[in-house]
């Protein structure tokens, strides 16, 4: 399948898939925003992506970014109101510019969802992307989701800094060996509820589960005293109630705010400052600037 577009081949393109699918469109995930190619011209006059859905924030699960990061064709289904769409995503390159070509289409025939039902179909598809992006026993977002992401907050420009915070249980094969595995994990669910709510007033932010007792925190757009203000204020310390047992986390720090990241490095010197904490005494933060 063609991948290498001029411009007048790809308004070409555009053209004729349009009078089969509701929407086809270029995207660039990494700035949010669609491009339209308008008498064999590119016209980007902030046409942010996530409008065509009526929304005022970036989808949940942007099946653009996940073309980007792994160069692969890729699908979903969104929903708006009573409607179901499929979007069918792939990369494309347009005289030298990476964008990715979304082929929406409404599924008008109903058919699935009268088989199982309107809300068992979308009960099933919401089913299907948490496991594809959530973590099963916290309820965060997965690996996947954090590769993705990160990914893309790297390359983006207009993110004014990155915060990438490595998270670990302190003691946790004590605690599972000691309590079993039960309690190992409402200690994992209660040090997440406490980086949730750290979260919760910027969209972009988000906690990942990086893998074991790691999880990741992710903060964009904040000055470094603001971080430090933000850490100092997380409490560190778990009380178990039904072990009656107190632990704690330790968390490793990366900030930048240069706009040139790249994501392992991130990852890598937040997990070099966790190491250090969890050397020198455990349950605080250590960071560091790029």
């Amino acid at each position: 399948m063609k991948t290498e577009f001029t411009m007048e081949e790809m308004e070409l393109e555009i053209e004729v898939l349009s009078h089969t699918f509701d929407v086809v469109r270029l995207v660039d995930p990494i700035a949010n925003l669609e491009h339209k190619i308008i008498d064999h011209r590119f016209e980007c006059n902030n046409y942010v992506c996530y409008d065509v859905w009526g929304r005022g924030h970036k989808c949940d699960y942007c099946v653009s970014a996940r073309c980007k990061h792994d160069g692969g064709r890729h699908t979903k289904f969104e929903f708006v109101g009573d409607d179901v769409y499929t979007v069918v995503a792939k990369p494309v390159i347009v005289e030298g510019r990476e964008l990715i070509m979304e082929i929406v289409s409404n599924v008008g025939d109903k058919l699935m969802m009268e088989a199982l039902g309107e809300n068992g179909f979308i009960d099933k598809i919401t089913a299907y992307n948490d496991t594809v992006y959530r973590d099963v026993l916290t309820g965060c977002y997965n690996r996947r989701y954090l590769d993705e992401q990160l990914f893309v907050l790297c390359s983006r420009y207009k993110v004014k800094s990155l915060t990438v915070v490595m998270v670990d249980l302190d003691d946790f094969k004590y605690v599972n060996d000691t309590f079993g595995h039960n309690t190992g994990d409402k200690a994992l669910i209660g040090m997440v509820k406490k980086l949730l709510k750290v979260c919760e007033e910027n969209d972009a932010d988000f906690v990942a589960r990086y893998g074991g007792d790691e999880f990741v925190m992710v903060l964009t757009d904040k000055t470094y005293s603001k971080i430090e203000e933000i850490l100092s204020q997380i409490d560190t310390t778990l009380k178990i109630d039904d072990a009656d047992y107190i632990c704690s986390f330790s968390m490793g720090v990366a900030y930048s705010d240069n706009n040139i990241n790249v994501a392992e490095d991130m990852l890598a010197l937040a997990d070099k400052n966790l190491y250090m904490v969890k050397n020198n005494g455990k349950g605080h933060y250590r960071i560091e600037k790029t």
